[in-house]
């Protein structure tokens, strides 16, 4: 016999060894598989799972005024006026995950900006 027969052998002896120790000791089934661990994921189909459409209305007021040579616009901007709070994306990279298809990212909430140009 070869040197990796017996080493064969001896692997065999003592992984039979650990399994008889094991179901001994948790008085239950034990049979790990001689080959490498395999994980079966369920895939999505694909053009299954869509997130909310994204509605966005945003809202703007200017006024140009024209004083001596300057030109001096107000303007008022209002962002998000439905207020949406949709997903934009969602955590996916990990199945097993307890966040898995939970929230990353959402749309900022409704924001107002105040401003003015002005021109020479």
């Amino acid at each position: 016999m070869t040197d990796t027969g017996r080493l064969a052998v001896a692997v065999e002896r003592l992984y039979g060894a650990l399994v008889r120790q094991a179901r001994r000791r948790r008085g239950a089934e034990v049979d790990p598989p001689l080959t490498p661990t395999q994980l079966n994921i369920a895939l999505t189909p694909a053009n299954a799972y869509f997130l909310d459409r994204i509605n966005q209305l945003d809202f703007k007021v200017q006024k140009n005024f024209k004083v001596n040579r300057f030109t001096v616009s107000p303007q008022l901007e209002v962002f998000n006026v439905n207020n949406s709070h949709a997903m934009i994306s969602t955590v996916t990279n990990n199945q097993l995950s307890s966040s898995y298809r939970f929230a990353n990212s959402i749309m900022q909430p409704r924001m107002v900006g105040v401003g003015a140009q002005v021109k020479w």
